[in-house]
């Protein structure tokens, strides 16, 4: 069984892995390495850190800058990295309105945005540059992404071949960090039932046997652990099923900021 989370932007981005890390750029963007692209020629330049919630520099972030009045999705005419202080510099920009996106790897423990701490192209600042000047202080503050908990991880059923089985369980679904998430939650076990395939912010998940035509034997799942023994009929013990707590919440996902 695997329980995943994302948030309702996500879903609408588009993620393209090559031989470089990949990147997650929010909303109708591309996930992708950090090319070498050259500025348009002019004379304007943008400039900016990237940190966390605490102040901490953030290096590995892919700065994009876009024409403000591009129709998205659209190429974005410069492309740079932070340096080990969290700070970037684009240069060589014509006079004109840009927005800036803040991307991430996939793997790494923030959120993506757009400046000025937008979810999406359509709303993110524009900034305004002209001959021979510099925005400064186009900063980025960028936000852990919150993770989904459950109550408890592990489970045992039992049941008779062709005949009665233990009952279903329930767990809790929850987020650890701040904002909305949404959920799916699925099984890759012909023999476990999972219900309902997913939600909006807390809820009660329920896992359970889905037949009994099986063979006896000791049938296992992983992710959530499911435990499951088949009896041959007449068996005299009957197929009490036992639940197995998990000291603390047990992380199965991810998520992102609503």
């Amino acid at each position: 069984m695997f329980a995943e989370g994302g948030d309702d932007n996500a879903d609408r981005g588009r993620k393209i892995f090559s031989r470089c890390p990949a990147f997650y750029r929010p909303v109708g963007g591309s996930s992708r390495g950090r090319p070498k692209s050259r500025p348009e020629r002019g004379v304007g330049t943008i400039k900016g850190r990237v940190t966390d919630d605490s102040g901490a520099r953030i290096s590995n972030v892919y700065v994009e800058v876009f024409k403000a009045d591009a129709s998205w999705p659209a190429a974005p005419v410069y492309s740079t990295g932070c340096d080990d202080s969290g700070r970037y510099l684009i240069s060589g920009l014509s006079a004109g309105n840009y927005k800036v996106g803040f991307f991430v790897l996939v793997t790494d423990p923030f959120l993506s945005e757009w400046y000025h701490d937008q979810k999406t192209f359509e709303a993110a600042d524009q900034i305004a540059v002209s001959a021979g000047s510099t925005a400064a202080n186009i900063d980025a503050q960028l936000a852990k992404k919150p993770t989904i908990e459950l109550s408890k991880r592990s489970f045992r059923f039992g049941a008779v071949t062709n005949g009665p089985a233990t009952p279903a369980e329930s767990l809790i679904v929850s987020s650890s960090g701040p904002g909305s998430f949404q959920w799916t939650a699925m099984s890759y076990d012909y023999w476990i039932s999972v219900s309902p395939s997913g939600g909006v912010g807390n809820g009660l998940l329920t896992v359970g046997i889905a037949r009994t035509d099986l063979e006896p034997a000791t049938y296992a799942s992983t992710s959530i652990s499911v435990t499951y023994q088949v009896y041959g009929p007449g068996t005299d013990s009957p197929p009490f099923g036992a639940l197995y707590w998990q000291p603390g919440p047990g992380f199965v996902g991810e998520c992102r900021r609503g």
